[in-house]
C-alpha cells in the first residue's frame, strides 16, 4: 500500500476552481515521482484546504507539492478507513 500524507492549507479567499485545479496541478508534477491527489477538500469558512497524497515518502510528497506550486501549512503521514455500507470502518 502507497503511504498517505494529508497537505493542510491555510488559504484566505480560495475557491473551488482553485482547489480542483491545484490537485490536478499535483498529478501532473507527481507522474513520474508516483505522487498522486487522492481527494481534495476546502473548508471556505475557514480558509483552509485539505489534500489527501499518495506518495513514496515525505520528502517526494512535499518536492511534487512545492513544484506544483501549492503552498502547503503543513504535510504529515497519515491513515485513511473507509465506512462500510451502513456505518462501521473497514481497511
Amino acid at each position: 500500500m502507497t503511504p498517505l500524507f494529508l497537505a493542510e492549507c491555510y488559504l484566505p479567499g480560495t475557491s473551488p476552481g482553485w482547489l480542483d485545479a491545484a490537485g490536478r496541478a499535483i498529478d501532473r508534477e507527481g507522474g513520474a515521482a508516483v505522487t498522486r491527489c487522492v481527494e481534495a477538500i476546502l473548508v471556505p469558512e475557514d480558509n483552509v484546504a485539505f489534500f489527501l497524497l499518495e506518495g513514496p515518502s515525505l520528502e517526494a510528497v512535499r518536492a511534487v507539492v512545492s513544484e506544483a506550486g501549492v503552498t502547503v501549512d503543513r504535510l504529515a503521514p497519515s491513515e485513511r478507513a473507509t465506512l462500510r455500507e451502513g456505518g462501521g470502518v473497514t481497511d
